[in-house]
Parts: structure tokens; sequence; C-alpha cells
């Protein structure tokens, strides 16, 4: 196996204020750890300024500058930005921005929120122009709002990317749903539920780790079939938070995790879903494989997977989160497996910042910030040679992977951390010094601009100065 080696980065003297759009310079780069928002630069203020290497901001929507921003999903010019919680409030709820204009992003609306539930998780399809909304039911919301329901929204975006109408619903009742992933035809959403599938003396059964819920029919979805580890004789319940879905819709990339005699067995599991797609009777889900780095690697969590072709084979690029009020380093980070003999995958590099590594703890620890990776996007899943990560406080990191064994970082975008946003934070983000790059991210071939969101800053597009895949790219302004 062969490890990418983390990229250092050189120290500099305080920086200066200076337009996002500026071309990288020394006083705008991170410090000595790659991926660090130190505790010196938060206490001074520098914090709220970005931190740029090879990437610089094109344009920004802070959607009232409400904080507490989820996932992005997006159809043509359109971005759909879910916010954190669900809630009463006018800002509590699904942002639609037309960024056909990417230097002045345009709010459209802010659609109903769902008090009571996490509302972060939000996508679309391009094939079949419609959004999915994922509100899931949540004890405990910053806005005192009593546990509320577990669903898949469904939006018909196809007359108006700006406009999507509310056409369906489907309820999961006690179900605790975490992810969500749209088949590549718009017909199928796969959706997940997280944890271990640990049952707790005196609890009731989480429920199963997969649900297929067929959407043909917009308007009435239905339950096609669900999957567990526990299916397979000898063992136990399983949870999974995320997945994605090869194109033809016969495989999917789970981030999967069960326990065994105390121990949690994490990593990437490849299912068997065709006869889902091909909507047989009664159709079954299987395991084809797993390859688990946890153990001896639990310090983080299984958390998202993206499946490409780099150069003919098949890759599949998985993150682990790490977050929480107590969290420490290490944190987690990426890794790219060969999938080519689907039978038995196969680590072969890692990716990695300095500031999530264990033997830099004791200069990262005091930050109280989050150093782990969350989601991923790449420029072209059928033939890959950058990929993107939102690695929470370390920002928007940009990595050439054209030679998947050895990855080498080149670019990023630090967003400045915002003191003054409107939403009350919840306790999952106790510190508003540093941001929190959160989201999916788009690629667009055809501009080289990077859409992706962050907690406190709303809806960004970004984009390398200097792209291996574009000509030279003259100033945003």
């Amino acid at each position: 196996m062969v490890t990418a080696l983390s990229l250092s980065l050189v120290a500099c003297g305080r920086p200066e204020q200076a337009p996002p759009q500026q071309k990288a310079a020394d006083s705008l780069k991170e410090p000595a750890l790659q991926g660090q928002v130190p505790l010196a630069d938060q206490e001074s203020g520098r914090s709220q300024q970005p931190y740029m290497w090879n990437m610089r901001l094109v344009g920004q929507q802070d959607i009232q500058n409400r904080g507490e921003n989820g996932n992005l999903g997006w159809i043509g010019d359109c971005a759909y930005v879910s916010a954190y919680f669900g809630g009463h409030d006018p800002l509590m709820g699904m942002a639609v921005i037309d960024a056909s204009n990417p230097k002045n992003p345009e709010l459209v609306k802010l659609m109903p929120g769902t008090p009571g539930t996490r509302e972060s998780q939000v996508e679309a399809n391009e094939a079949r122009k419609i959004v999915v909304v994922m509100p899931f039911r949540h004890p405990k919301t910053p806005y005192g709002d009593p546990p509320g329901p577990s669903q898949l929204q469904i939006y018909d975006a196809s007359a108006d990317c700006k406009a999507p109408v509310r056409v369906g619903t489907y309820d999961f009742g006690d179900v605790v749903t975490h992810e969500h992933r749209i088949s590549a035809d718009g017909n199928t959403v796969y959706v997940s539920r997280s944890g271990t599938g640990v049952v707790q003396p005196g609890e009731r059964d989480p429920g199963e780790t997969l649900y297929a819920i067929d959407i043909a029919d917009l308007a009435h979805p239905k339950l096609i079939t669900t999957w567990d580890l526990s299916e397979e004789p000898g063992m136990p319940k399983s949870g999974m938070h995320d997945l994605d879905v090869n194109d033809e819709g016969t495989r999917a990339y789970t981030n999967t995790r069960w326990i065994i005699d105390g121990v949690r067995h994490q990593g990437l599991s490849i299912l068997d879903i065709s006869e889902v797609q091909e909507r047989r009777p009664n159709p079954k889900i299987r395991r084809i494989s797993s390859f688990n780095w946890g153990p001896p690697e639990n310090f983080g969590g299984t958390h998202s997977s993206a499946y490409v072709t780099i150069k003919g084979r098949q890759y599949v690029i998985c993150e682990d989160e790490t977050m929480g009020t107590n969290a420490s380093a290490p944190w987690g980070w990426a890794r790219i497996l060969d999938v080519t003999d689907e039978k038995y995958p196969l680590q072969i590099s890692t990716i990695k910042m300095e500031a999530s590594e264990a033997q830099y703890g004791a200069e990262t620890n005091p930050d109280k910030a989050y150093y782990g990776a969350h989601y991923l996007g790449v420029d072209d899943r059928h033939n890959a040679s950058l990929v993107f990560f939102s690695w929470y406080s370390s920002g928007l990191r940009a990595w050439d992977i054209r030679d998947p064994y050895l990855p080498r970082e080149i670019g990023y975008y630090i967003p400045g951390a915002r003191t003054d946003t409107k939403l009350a934070v919840s306790d999952s983000y106790p510190n508003n010094k540093v941001d929190y790059v959160y989201s999916f991210i788009r690629y667009r071939p055809e501009t080289g601009h990077i859409w992706f969101n962050s907690l406190f800053n709303g809806f960004m597009i970004a984009e390398l100065v200097d792209n291996p895949l574009r000509p030279a790219t003259p100033a945003a302004h």
C-alpha cells in the first residue's frame, strides 16, 4: 500500500485582510499545519477572514446570514441548500438559489421547514429534475420542538428549477433515518439508518439499515425492500451512514458498521442491488464483499463513498467522520480503494490533513475545531482527475487523483468564520470562531466552478486559480 504524503505548507507572518478573489498569496495561506485554523488566529480575529491557496471565491449567497446550513443539491443553474434543523422560523427550510450569475447567486425562496427534525439532507436528480429533502426525527433540536417525522419530501422541478413543487411524501414512521441517495435514473431512493444496529436493553429495534423506496410515481412513493447485515447467518444488526450507487443501479457502495463481541467493525461494503433496479418480485439485496479498516482504525466513523473510474479501473473514495464537542485528534480522513475486482476491494492510498493526525494533537486540540473529513465530489465520475472534499474546519480541499496511488493536494479555500449568524447554533458546533464546510460538492467542467456549502457562510462558488484541467483562469473580478 502506498500512502499519500501530507503537503507541508510554509509558515508565514500575520496575514493582512485581502479580497477573497485575490490570487493565492503567502499572506492568505493557512499556518504551518495543513488544514489548521489555530486558536491564536481565532482569538485575534484572523479566522474571520478566509485562508486560501491556488483557489479563490467567485460568488456567495449567505441565505440571509441564517447560519446552520446543511447539504447541497443542484439542477442546472439552481442550487438547493437545506437548513441543518427544521423549525417554525421562516429561515429554517430549504433555500432555492439561482446561480446563473455565479458572481452573484440570488436567493429565490425559502421553503417551509419541518419542526423537530434534522433537515440537513437534500439531493437532486438531473435526469428527472427532482429534489428530495429528507428531514429525520431528532430528539433534541436547538429550538425546543418535540421530535418530528422521518420523511422523504419529493419536489418536482421539471417546469422550472427555481420553483420546485412538492408532489409526494414517504413517511418512515418511528425509524430515524440519516442519509439518502437517488439512483441515476431517478426512480429509486436508497435511505440509510445510521448507528451500529445495537439494540439497547429496553429499547425497540431501530429498524433496518437500508431502505429502497420506489419514486417512479413521484406522488405515490412506496417501499420496495430493505436490507440489514443480520439477514446473513450469524451476523449482527448493522448501521449505515452514507452510500453511492453506480450509474446502472446494480451496485451500492456503502459505509456500513456493526458490533461483534463489543468491537465495532466498519468500512466499505459493496451490495448487489440489481434485483431492486430490475423491479423483480420480492427483490433481495445481497452483500458482495466488505473491506473494513475498523478495527484497528476506529477513532472515526465510516461516512461517505464515491464510486469513480480512473483510467479504466474502478475505485471508491471513502471518508471517515470525526466530530463532537469532546472529539480530538486523530480525526477521520479519506482513502482510495480499488474495487475493480469487487469481491476483493483493496486500499491503495490515503488522503490526510496534517491537522487530522494524532502526532499534532497537542497543537490542534486546543483549537476546538473539527479537522475531520465529511463529503466529497469529483470532476467526472467516469474518468476522475480531481476530487474535492468538504473537510469541516479545514475547508474545501482539492486533490489531484490522476495517479490514485499518489494523490496530491493542489488547492484549498477555508471560509472566514461568521460570529453574527441569526439562527441558534446547535451544540454539535459549539465554536463559531471557525466555519465548517459541510456539503456535497459539485464541479462544473464547463466553467471550472466548484459549488459547496458551509455551516455559517451558506452557498459558495469557488475556482482553482491554476486548474490542471483548464487553461489559466483570469481573475474572477
